[in-house]
């Protein structure tokens, strides 16, 4: 069983709405994610998606996809019929938050002249793919993925040595992700048969609009698995916070320094129906939480598991890193 804590680390509040573009990927994204959670969702033990990375990967895999596979996927993933105008849309998605990235370099330099946080966001995806040797890929495949989602191709000898490149592949992903993801392709994955491996990671660090104080940090009661209660050090502050109380829920957002950024926890009310919750609450870049207003104060009291060692380490900050 879920506990009932829904948190969801990242939600981009405002780039959508500068470039109309983005808005086709962001749709896809959030519609193919709460399809996802919702097959996932009565799974034992913790659950960690990335909508927007694995989405981000089986588009790339769409774009070289025919006859019935691609209609498949077309429905699955809520793609539009224009390719050109979806593939078009990630690209656009992407070039926003790279920009955002580089605007925060200068918030931080200009934060620490007056004391505040002096991290600049930390975003980054990569994409990639690995083909055997001399594999006949499609030109037009090729440009499409490399224009569009950053994606160059690296030729592998997998006939002959797939466990050297399935090993070639994890530190590849282990450099983009600052070591945080490691052994991403499980050992036996690669086969000499393999012909051609698509990768996707997505790695994100950002600060607190407000960072929390080390000293508020207090153990409290934290229910895991819907039922059992166990103590674990807490993050506490009282803010004013995006907060909305609805049927069978609270939704509270806290914001990422920046303004564009927000981290937004669903905490259903009543436990065993807790599931009923989730299917119009999840929100992915792009998009922001229907009807929340940004103004309202709530204390706001986060788990340190709910974020990740890092921001045990450090509780101004929480990391959030996604793999395919």
């Amino acid at each position: 069983m879920k506990s009932p804590l829904l948190i969801f680390a990242l939600a981009i509040t405002g780039l959508a709405a500068q470039a109309a573009d983005s808005k086709i990927a962001s749709d896809a994204i959030n519609a193919f994610g709460l399809d996802l959670y919702r097959t996932q969702a009565g799974t034992e033990g913790n659950l960690l998606l990335s909508p927007y990375s694995t989405e981000s990967a089986l588009a790339m895999t769409y774009a070289g996809a025919e006859g019935d596979t691609r209609t498949e996927m077309q429905r699955v993933l809520h793609f539009p019929g224009d390719d050109g105008a979806l593939h078009g849309s990630f690209k656009a998605l992407a070039l926003e938050l790279a920009e955002y990235r580089a605007r925060s370099m200068e918030w931080a330099k200009q934060s620490k002249e007056i004391g505040g946080p002096s991290t600049p966001i930390e975003f980054n995806v990569a994409n990639r793919l690995f083909a055997e040797r001399g594999y006949p890929l499609r030109p037009a495949f090729l440009s499409l993925v490399k224009e569009s989602y950053a994606a160059p191709v690296e030729e592998m000898d997998f006939m002959k040595s797939p466990e050297p490149s399935r090993v070639a592949i994890n530190r590849w992903v282990e450099a983009e992700t600052k070591n945080r993801i490691r052994d991403l392709v499980p050992r036996d994955l690669i086969k000499s048969t393999t012909r051609l491996v698509l990768v996707n990671a997505l790695y994100l660090r950002v600060p607190w609009e407000k960072q929390f104080s080390e000293s508020a940090t207090q153990k409290e009661r934290f229910l895991a698995r819907g039922r059992d209660g166990v103590d674990v050090p807490t993050m506490r502050d009282t803010s004013l916070v995006g907060y909305a109380k609805r049927d069978g829920c609270q939704v509270l957002t806290r914001r990422y320094y920046g303004d564009e950024m927000q981290f937004v926890i669903v905490l259903p009310d009543d436990r065993p129906r807790r599931h009923r919750t989730h299917a119009d609450r999840e929100v992915a870049p792009g998009m922001r939480p229907s009807g929340v207003p940004q103004s309202d104060s709530a204390p706001a009291q986060i788990p340190h598991r709910a974020t990740d060692r890092a921001a045990q380490r450090q509780p101004q900050a929480a990391r959030h890193e996604n793999r395919l």
